[in-house]
């Protein structure tokens, strides 16, 4: 019989559009491929497909609509801070939708662990007397204080985060984190000793973005008459580290419009500057379709990635290099996949931005061309959720909770 994990969201995870459902849908998914029994209980939103659905071989997930009262105890607390609440309110709002909790114990009655993917989902996964695996994909008290910090309940929303986090690290099995510097901070925090925590860090699967070379990426260019501006890509979902990184863009809009730049923002980041005076050559594309997607990243002159806040790591810098697309990213922003400046990316702090596109513009074919090359022989190498995932499995905290799994030939 195969080994099984039972992992608790507060998200629907498929199909995935923004980081953290691409984390799950991969390392879950290629855990399966090794042998072990997926099953994803999501709580979503009360008008979305419920029940279950079969994304993957071996992954299952069952996707639970917050009840009427539920929808509205969240709506009441995103108007104290003004953001999206509907994962903290899994914490605290959990028994107003029981089905949730029921569909969580169903499938955790023959399950080895329980993943809380966040630690929201806490309150629901400790009184199965299961061992807890705690997934950190951020440290959620520093991402959650920033967020709330300039209103009047964030504060103490913030400290029930801060809490919740604090037990989920306390009780669980082993924790995972998606870079080392988030381990040491989560010891900083709440004593996590260093041996509960094992680094797996954010891939991708190589297969499914196809590489465009320079040469062919700058001859769409030019069959589409683009070649008169540079065309600039940021990915991201509605995420405060995101939102902090489109406001540096729009603050630097008339420079980089000088330069010959325009940027699209594809994600749901976009549809928090709904109301806003957007410049006009800054576009706000939304949520898109893979499709859409795929297309940019064949198209795309350069692919930024300015963030200067958050934790964890930016998935997109790893769809970006695999899509053969020139990277600019700060410093900050290429954290977690051992990347080195002028080798895989060019470096540059979001004022930096105007007069480093115009460096890589002019910058001589070759030594572009060598440096993108680099970047997708580096995540297909060191980052593809195959490789990852299989770190994990064979790893002593896994391997304690349900023995060696026999690997499928």
């Amino acid at each position: 019989m195969k080994p099984k994990l039972v992992v608790a969201t507060s998200f629907g995870v498929h199909p995935p559009k923004g980081g953290g459902q691409s984390r799950v849908a991969g390392l879950y998914g290629a855990l399966a491929r090794l042998g072990v029994e997926i099953e994803i209980v999501s709580l979503v939103g009360r008008t979305d497909r419920d029940g279950w659905i079969d994304p993957a071989p071996g992954v299952r997930e069952l996707r639970v609509p917050r009840t009427p009262e539920h929808e509205s105890a969240d709506w009441r607390l995103n108007q104290l801070v003004g953001v999206p609440i509907g994962d903290v309110g899994l914490a605290l709002n959990h028994a107003r939708t029981p089905a949730y909790a029921e569909a969580v114990a169903a499938c955790a009655a023959d399950a080895q662990a329980v993943v809380a993917c966040h630690p929201y989902a806490l309150p629901v996964l400790e009184p199965l007397g299961l061992p807890v695996i705690y997934e950190a994909q951020d440290v959620e008290a520093d991402l959650k204080g920033a967020m709330y910090a300039e209103t009047p309940d964030g504060p103490e929303l913030a400290q029930q985060v801060r809490e919740v986090e604090a037990a989920c690290c306390a009780v669980a099995h082993h924790v995972l984190v998606c870079a080392a510097r988030d381990g040491a901070r989560l010891g900083e925090l709440y004593g996590v000793a260093p041996e509960r925590v094992l680094e797996v860090p954010n891939g991708a699967d190589p297969a499914t973005i196809p590489f465009t070379s320079l040469a062919r990426r700058r001859a769409r260019v030019r069959e589409l008459g683009l070649q008169d501006r540079m065309t600039a890509l940021f990915v991201g979902s509605w995420h405060e580290p995101n939102l902090v990184a489109i406001r540096d863009l729009l603050q630097i809009a008339e420079e980089l419009d000088e330069a010959g730049v325009r940027v699209l923002v594809c994600g749901s980041a976009g549809l928090a500057f709904a109301d806003y005076g957007i410049p006009g050559n800054i576009d706000l594309c939304g949520v898109v379709d893979d499709a859409f997607l795929g297309s940019l990243l064949g198209l795309a002159d350069v692919a930024l990635n300015p963030m200067r806040s958050g934790s964890g790591s930016n998935l997109k810098m790893l769809d970006y290099a695999l899509g053969g697309v020139p990277l600019v990213s700060s410093t900050f922003g290429a954290r977690g996949f051992d990347v080195e400046p002028g080798t895989h990316y060019l470096p540059a702090e979001p004022e930096e931005l105007p007069t480093v596109l115009a460096a890589l513009h002019d910058e001589p074919f070759a030594i572009t061309e060598t440096r993108v090359a680099t970047a997708r022989d580096h995540v297909e190498t060191r980052f593809s959720w195959e490789r990852i995932a299989a770190g994990w499995h064979a790893s002593p905290a896994l391997q304690s909770l349900f023995g060696p799994v026999e690997v499928p030939s």
